[in-house]
């Protein structure tokens, strides 16, 4: 039969244990937080057509095989950051499309593949429903799979944030796959690196100044 001492003992020893665990829990859980994607987050795929922009004396009617649409995907997220912060130093958010990769011109339906891109912001101030931005390039979309393969509403498009190379969220773009894993479509795909650029690379890299975080420079990919 246990006495008071004992159970007195044990109950000490418990509240020692929880004591010590309890500032880890939380530092882990406020780490979490910094980026996150609430239920209203979301992301957009918008086809867009490039700015004409003639080069002097080269100029014309004809706007070349390099004029077809530009694809840009944006997402929105909350910050916030921890409570002795008062900015997100870095994230880092990683942007997956699917795609069609075919391999000859009698092969109509294509084998998936996961196109993938990098961009880097600094410095992100607490608030919610920011921004985020990629592009894909007209010639990249004609390659693996065309205009109407990403304006599909199925069309699976994942971005996952990473602050000093943890993982601390994702989003996908697919209702069917809300609330499950959002990388869980491109399990054993092959993945075509580099193939989604960051704004500085397309037409629009002066657009937006405002609406987006400022972006790190020679880290997107």
């Amino acid at each position: 039969m246990k006495t008071a001492a004992t159970v007195s003992s044990i109950a000490a020893l418990l509240l020692a244990v929880l004591f010590m665990c309890t500032p880890s829990v939380a530092f882990a859980q406020g780490y979490v937080d910094e980026i996150s994607f609430p239920t209203a987050s979301r992301i957009t795929l918008t086809d867009l057509d490039a700015p004409r922009n003639d080069i002097p004396g080269h100029g014309g009617s004809s706007r070349g095989p390099n004029a077809e649409k530009w694809f840009m995907i944006e997402w929105s997220f909350d910050v916030t950051p921890q409570q002795d912060k008062k900015f997100v130093d870095e994230v880092t958010f990683r942007v997956s499309v699917e795609g069609r990769e075919f391999l000859d011109l009698q092969d109509r339906d294509g084998d998936p593949v996961v196109l993938t891109g990098e961009v880097s912001y600094m410095l992100l101030q607490a608030g919610r429903e920011q921004y985020g931005c990629m592009f894909i390039p007209p010639q990249v979309v004609a390659k693996f799979g065309g205009e109407a393969a990403l304006k599909r509403s199925t069309t699976n498009v994942t971005v996952e944030a990473v602050i000093n190379g943890r993982p601390v969220g994702g989003l996908s773009k697919n209702p069917a796959t809300r609330g499950a894993d959002p990388t869980e479509w491109m399990k054993g795909l092959k993945v075509i690196p580099k193939f989604i650029f960051t704004k500085d690379k397309s037409p629009w890299i002066s657009a937006g100044s405002s609406r987006y975080p400022l972006q790190k420079l020679d880290t997107g990919r």
